[in-house]
């Protein structure tokens, strides 16, 4: 499920007590009001949505490695310096999507 923080001002993916920072895919660009993002397929993934598409849990050296130092300085704001990153395979952009409940 997507989840906000206003303190820090991230959406996070989150599961039970779990929220990690996303590496959304290329394409996806960000809302600020309300606070969202809107997929390469156009559907808005907006706090208390599901989104479903593949991908991983990887650190920080990897993202910085596949999306670059700016992503991963922000993943690290987010979640943490050690925390796992959720990483959505660019690949799969187009099948990343809302899951209604």
């Amino acid at each position: 499920m997507v989840t906000y923080d206003s303190e820090k001002n991230c959406l996070y993916l989150a599961q039970g007590e779990m929220r990690w920072a996303v590496v959304w895919p290329g394409g996806t660009e960000w809302r600020s009001d309300p606070p969202a993002v809107q997929l390469p397929n156009g559907e808005i993934a907006e706090p208390g949505m599901r989104v479903r598409g593949g991908g991983g849990w990887f650190d920080l050296e990897f993202v910085r490695g596949i999306a670059g130092p700016d992503v991963a300085e922000a993943a690290a704001t987010c979640g943490g310096p050690e925390a796992p990153v959720a990483v959505y395979n660019v690949q799969d952009a187009p099948d990343i999507q809302v899951v209604e409940d």
